[in-house]
């Protein structure tokens, strides 16, 4: 699992392919209310973990330190980049990529043009990080001995620049293995060379937990975007479900006359928590003990990505996805943010998902693709090989290395 992305093809656009990631992927202290993961990064990326979710805040006025809300999580963001830096570089994962998406935690004490700045500075090596690299010191976070000059941590930032995918575009593989794609859910360019794009894919907006999600664009790609958190209850886990896996599902628009230069990136949040009556844990891993109980989103995210390899008819599998999801899905209900407006969304009656006209479902193409975050990935375990199969059933089907809209037709019979 650590290496798969190998035997996908330089020409694979990242939008066509399935990337698992991590909800809160440095959340492993706060349980049961802001643990989200059990696994360090490193073992997060050996296991197939392509998409990360860091979110961090200043410390000490010039630290950057991974953070879930107000909850320490004891490592700091150089650490980070050091265990990405050895991955990408090691045997095993240099021919991968990892998306990296950063947050700011704290931007209600903390300015954030410092926190813009204090990332810009860890990537590109100067300021105090370069001060401190050139002096040969930097404290282990642990608190013990300073880390030798020759130590991958502190060695880090003398070719970091070179890690990085910043353009403001979605790539194809091949620009990036061995990459970090930065991710910006911070800033406005300020500072950055080439501003807003030189930052990384740049996101433009992020509303508050709104069903069923919201499309936002960059150059020659759309986001399809889901990240529906506040559910309420446990008890919602299944309409969680739905919606995070319908979301990642793609049909082709024949009378579209960009599809064949534009792409659609699905990025869906099967992570979801209201405390105290949806601790992530429940959500994720469900309640009871082996067949008594409530399933979690995990376990049936895993069942589906089975249920869709097994089948004979992997597209009527999907197709049945985006029609379960459909009646349980209120869109623009309590909608707390801009939300761009979408054609498959009927205003006149109250937000209800309409079926599209362009072709009778039974004769239109269906593709898994996108990033897929997940709290507690590593549960089930067979879930990430599941997910990290379809990309090769994508290649099976012929629906992998063109954009979903003009690859060949599937019939579903």
């Amino acid at each position: 699992m650590a290496s798969y992305l190998k035997d996908i093809p330089d020409s694979v656009h990242l939008s066509n392919l399935l990337l698992p990631g991590t909800h809160d992927s440095m959340a492993i202290y706060g349980f049961p209310f802001a643990q989200c993961q059990r696994q360090p990064l490193l073992t997060q990326l050996r296991a197939g973990i392509r998409v990360i979710d860091i979110r961090l805040a200043i410390v000490n006025g010039t630290t950057l330190t991974s953070y879930h809300g107000v909850i320490n999580q004891k490592t700091l963001f150089s650490d980070i980049l050091a265990t990405l830096y050895a991955f990408l570089q090691s045997e095993e994962g240099k021919s991968e990529c990892v998306v990296m998406s950063i947050k700011q935690e704290d931007f209600a004490t903390n300015p954030a043009a410092l926190f813009s700045q204090l990332v810009h500075d860890a990537i590109f090596g100067s300021s105090l990080a370069g001060n401190l690299k050139d002096k040969g010191i930097r404290k282990d976070t642990t608190g013990g001995e300073p880390l030798p000059p020759h130590s991958p941590t502190a060695a880090a930032t003398s070719s970091s620049r070179n890690m990085w995918y910043l353009e403001n575009r979605v790539p194809y593989l091949g620009q990036v293995r061995g990459k970090i794609i930065l991710f910006s859910r911070f800033g406005d360019g300020t500072g950055w060379e080439n501003g807003l794009e030189g930052m990384g894919i740049w996101n433009t907006t992020w509303p508050n937990s709104v069903t069923p999600g919201w499309n936002w664009d960059v150059k020659d790609t759309t986001f399809q975007s889901q990240d529906w958190y506040d559910i309420g209850s446990f008890s919602k886990a299944p309409q969680k479900f739905a919606l995070a896996t319908s979301t990642l599902i793609t049909r082709p628009n024949p009378s579209d006359p960009t599809s064949q230069s534009h792409h659609i990136l699905p990025m869906s949040f099967a992570s979801a928590s209201t405390i105290p009556w949806a601790l992530p844990s429940a959500v994720a891993l469900g309640i009871g003990i082996l067949q008594i109980g409530f399933a979690g989103v995990n376990a049936r995210i895993s069942q589906w990505a089975l249920d869709i390899l097994s089948s004979e008819n992997p597209s009527a599998v999907m197709l049945s996805t985006l029609n379960a999801a459909q009646p349980k899905v209120d869109a623009n209900k309590e909608k707390k943010g801009p939300v761009t407006a979408d054609s498959n969304i009927d205003q006149s009656k109250g937000g209800e998902i309409k079926a599209t006209e362009q072709a009778p479902p039974d004769t239109r193409l269906t593709r898994i693709s996108g990033w897929l975050m997940m709290d507690y990935y590593d549960s089930p375990s067979d879930m990430i090989p599941f997910l990290v199969e379809l990309n090769f059933l994508n290649q099976r089907l012929g629906v992998q290395s063109v954009p979903p809209q003009v690859a060949t037709e599937i019939t579903v019979s």
